[in-house]
């Protein structure tokens, strides 16, 4: 990420606005949008310009990470039939597990 100042200044550490929108790869205005959800991205506001420290960013994107829902079976895609070696051994049924590795998430 692009930071404010030099590697050695005081504000080490920390992004503008706009740097940070060209690194995530998206507007200065979804930006914003991040910054005024629950549990938004944090931010701090120093003559008049909105910086970000690097480390928070990385921390509240971390936090937004999320795992498959437990009670969809861990596969999101809907599977026809299945041979023998991929389910459960029941031909011509739903598999247990999907060829593609769905076993993963159970």
């Amino acid at each position: 990420m692009t930071t404010v100042h030099s590697d050695t200044g005081i504000l080490h550490g920390f992004i503008d606005r706009a740097s940070l929108a060209q690194e995530l790869r998206c507007s200065e205005r979804t930006i914003i949008r991040y910054e005024n959800q629950p549990n938004g991205l944090p931010s701090l506001m120093l003559g008049g310009r909105k910086l970000y420290r690097v480390e928070a960013v990385r921390q509240w994107i971390a936090s937004r990470e999320t795992r498959p829902n437990p009670r969809r079976g861990g596969c999101l895609i809907r599977h026809g039939p299945q041979n023998e070696t991929a389910g459960t051994g029941d031909s011509g049924g739903l598999s247990e597990f999907c060829s593609i590795g769905c076993e993963l998430f159970r």
